[in-house]
């Protein structure tokens, strides 16, 4: 396996280097050095190309000769085109890792945050890393102190694997590590369903509750030999310049932001929460894309089910939700079941109604059953929101033409929880119907 590291053959581009060489030696790796000469005004046949990338070659063959005396292999590579396509085209499969320099220019481009390490970071496949204090990094490999990692999350499949992928940290070193949430406050309300006035700088002590337990959740599920703690931050602005300042304030050695890698539609880039902290952060940035071959594996692994949500009215159709919901409990899964009225004058009736449900079904097989009446006028928003609140793993719904009760639930509602819910909904359809 092997480290590219990527060099304009700067100052800062000399201290990747000299990390990649740490990383190297530590994970028994070889080393690929890697410089890509852009054609001016992007004309491979411009006569200044070949020479300029012969001259590129050998410097890097120095370099690759240096390295080799301190006992790593090493492999060097210059090539003419733009980085980020020519790194696309031409990666070796056996690259686990790229490390760049974040500063620094070579002639015809510029190799700074805002250029090429953005395009670099559009493309890769493979964790990349951003150096910009070498010193950190070096120190923390020697064994001198531990490094301080800022791991940003949006509590999303994308943040959880780079949560996962962390884990490779721990073979350089042992690494303090704070989960850091940017809450956006209206979006926050709206997924969890709260109403009223919209707190920027205090919590709200629903939201707060849910994302402290979702944080703590993950936070559980990693140990990089050092303290795991959580935070969360509040904003109305960019999250990712909001993270680098949060880092920045914290003395973080290291931030870790996972990434869409939605190159296919590149403005969306623009938009990221990676990209903003690529831009941003005054310190290092692992950058973990979530597109890669092994992810690709990993979605075939059975997903948890520890919290299903089972929605019912109580019609055929809403109980076969809840029938599915005990098929698909297992050992320990908390099953939940609920129904929405319009009206707090029904919350008992209901409650009465869930309770002789639950009494019911004795067929559980260890599973914890729980009953909740919600009131709200959109009953498919207050499902995704009650999903949201109790972080289920699965949301189960019937559909049918036509309800028992007035026609309130579950004929359009299953649809608008599909299209609502960022939770994996399953719906269960009439076979009458």
């Amino acid at each position: 396996m092997t480290i590219l590291c990527a060099t304009d053959f700067s100052k800062p581009a000399a201290g990747a280097m000299d990390v990649a060489v740490d990383m190297a030696k530590k994970r028994g790796e070889g080393l690929l050095l890697w410089h890509a000469v852009q054609p001016r005004l992007g004309d491979p046949g411009d006569p200044y190309v070949e020479p300029m990338r012969a001259e590129c070659a050998t410097r890097l063959e120095t370099e690759g000769e240096r390295i080799r005396a301190l006992g790593l292999t090493v492999r060097t590579e210059a090539v003419v085109g733009w980085p980020e396509h020519e790194l696309e085209m031409r990666m070796p499969a056996d690259i686990t890792l790229i490390i760049a320099g974040a500063r620094g220019h070579a002639r015809g481009t510029h190799w700074i945050i805002g250029s090429v390490v953005e395009r670099l970071a559009r493309v890769t496949t493979v964790p990349l890393l951003v150096v910009r204090e070498a010193a950190a990094l070096r120190s923390w490999m020697s064994g001198t102190r531990m490094l301080n990692v800022i791991l940003a999350t949006d509590l999303t499949a994308v943040s959880d694997f780079a949560l996962r992928r962390a884990k490779l940290l721990e073979q350089f070193g042992p690494c303090n590590l704070e989960l850091l949430y940017v809450e956006y406050p209206p979006i926050e309300y709206a997924r969890l369903g709260v109403s009223g006035p919209v707190y920027v700088h205090r919590p709200h002590p629903v939201v707060d509750d849910v994302l402290t337990r979702e944080l703590g959740r993950r936070a559980d599920t990693i140990d990089l030999g050092g303290e795991v703690k959580t935070r969360l931050a509040r904003t109305l602005g960019d999250a990712g310049a909001f993270i680098a300042a949060e880092a920045e304030e914290a003395h973080a050695d290291l931030v870790v932001v996972g990434s869409h890698q939605r190159k296919a539609v590149s403005r969306l880039w623009q938009g990221s929460i990676a990209h903003g902290v690529l831009h941003s952060a005054e310190t290092n940035v692992l950058l973990i894309p979530f597109h890669t071959a092994d992810e690709d594996i990993r979605a075939l692994e059975p997903p948890p089910l520890t919290t299903i949500l089972a929605a019912t009215d109580f019609s055929p159709c809403g109980n076969r939700a809840v029938a599915w919901a005990c098929t698909m409990a297992r050992p320990g899964t908390q099953v939940i079941i609920m129904t929405v009225v319009a009206r707090e004058a029904d919350v008992d009736a209901r409650a009465r109604s869930l309770d002789a449900m639950k009494s019911a079904m004795s067929l559980m097989g260890g599973s914890r059953v729980e009953t909740s009446v919600a009131v709200g006028d959109d009953v498919a928003a207050t499902i995704s929101a009650a999903a949201e609140r109790v972080a289920a793993d699965v949301v189960i719904v019937g559909r049918h033409g036509r309800s028992r009760v007035g026609g309130v639930f579950l004929a359009s509602v299953a649809g608008e929880v599909l299209t609502r819910c960022r939770r994996p909904v399953l719906v269960v359809p009439d076979p009458a119907a």
